[in-house]
């Protein structure tokens, strides 16, 4: 046989021999931790602690609407308009957008921390040809679901704030029975 063929098979069973009296000495050691009532940490990954949930007002139910753009009608100044009003358990609003050209559309995310709503509306083109004109694109929104308190809502465009009010959300039948006692 060839001189480094022996040296490769000799240093194999060498690394073969060394894995084997480690695995023996790593089982005797587990024996020996088990007969000597020590506990050793696991080799598994430690537990996954789940992240809180995120944060909702009571069950909140969000629906966003995007209409068609359109040449705008309010000259083109800053991103948008909105108004927010409250009607007996659900927060309505509803505005435009200004975009470069009306051929856009839009989408809306809708996050809570404590009592403030924070809606942020995204613009994006639809891909295709389209008159040269400043844009407006019209939306409207509802939020349900909340419970009786005061909430502050803010609505921005791209990270711009167009609009912010604090709603009073409450039991119809308490508010008929304040402005019309018995």
């Amino acid at each position: 046989m060839d001189r480094n063929i022996k040296r490769m098979l000799v240093l194999s069973a060498v690394l073969v021999a060394v894995a084997v009296v480690g695995f023996a000495v790593m089982a005797s050691y587990q024996q020996w931790t088990l007969n000597h009532g020590i506990e050793t940490p696991s080799p598994t990954l430690p537990p996954i602690t789940p992240s809180p949930p995120p944060l909702s007002i009571n069950d909140l139910n969000f629906t966003f609407t995007s209409g068609s753009g359109k040449c705008t009608s309010h000259g083109g100044v800053g991103v948008g308009s909105a108004t927010i009003k409250s009607n007996r358990n659900e927060i309505i609003f509803s505005g435009y957008a200004i975009t470069s050209v009306p051929c856009y559309y839009l989408t809306a995310t809708c996050e809570t921390s404590g009592n403030e709503i924070f809606i942020d509306i995204l613009r994006h083109p639809h891909g295709e040809l389209c008159v040269q004109c400043i844009g407006e694109v019209p939306f409207s929104g509802k939020i349900t679901g909340l419970g009786e308190g005061t909430y502050r809502v803010i609505i921005s465009i791209g990270g711009s704030s167009i609009a912010e009010k604090e709603v009073k959300i409450g039991d119809d039948k308490n508010d008929y029975m304040k402005k019309h006692p018995l």
